[in-house]
């Protein structure tokens, strides 16, 4: 059994790789109106460290790299929301298993802004992915609700669309932008998920 401090590492885990693939990203994606303070960021030693490593397997194309490199916090995030939503019948495990998929429908997304129509309506498909999840969170959050689970935790995921909003909002790039805010979301998830209850010791009879 994953303990719930695992379960919230694992969602601050997600939250700080896509904040750490943000500044070159946001360099790469729109330099002219990155603030300063992320520009003087992106520049750190350690972006060209991440960089070489990139370039030593292929990866030469620094919006790939950044961009389909948060593909392990959307496989965080999804972990700790299957542990969460057991028990919430077919919205959870919806709403889980397509956090999952944004894992692999992200690297999709940015290998295809180089590919050819009609594929390359794929890029940027995350937006879909985040509405559905949005809608799918919320419909789980419902199903908690009903399921007798304890309010704050049913109400947190029934405000997965307003997380996923302001904190793209806020940040104005996804889905890195939108993965640190449901990364945070995930950890307080995980810290509150009940714990099944133990089952009974078996009586000893002579």
């Amino acid at each position: 059994m994953v303990k719930p401090s695992i379960r919230a590492t694992m969602g601050v885990a997600a939250t700080l790789w896509a904040a750490f693939l943000l500044p070159p990203q946001l360099i790469v994606w729109a330099p002219s109106d990155t603030p300063d303070w992320i520009a003087r960021l992106a520049n750190a030693g350690v972006y060209e460290w991440f960089s070489s490593v990139g370039a030593s397997v292929g990866l030469t194309d620094a919006y790939f790299l950044y961009g389909a490199g948060v593909a392990p916090s959307f496989l965080l995030i999804g972990l700790v929301l299957a542990h969460v939503v057991r028990g919430l019948g077919w919205t959870g495990r919806l709403f889980a298993g397509l956090t999952l998929a944004g894992t692999a429908l992200v690297v999709v997304s940015y290998a295809a802004e180089n590919w050819q129509e009609p594929w390359r309506a794929l890029w940027g498909v995350e937006a879909v992915l985040f509405m559905a999840i949005g809608l799918t969170g919320l419909a789980a959050g419902i199903a908690a609700f009903r399921r007798g689970i304890p309010r704050s935790s049913a109400a947190l995921l029934a405000l997965t669309p307003i997380v996923i909003v302001v904190s793209t909002l806020l940040i104005r790039y996804y889905p890195h932008g939108t993965l640190i805010g449901m990364g945070l979301q995930a950890a307080v998830l995980g810290l509150m998920a009940r714990e099944p209850d133990p089952a009974p010791a078996l009586a000893v009879t002579a």
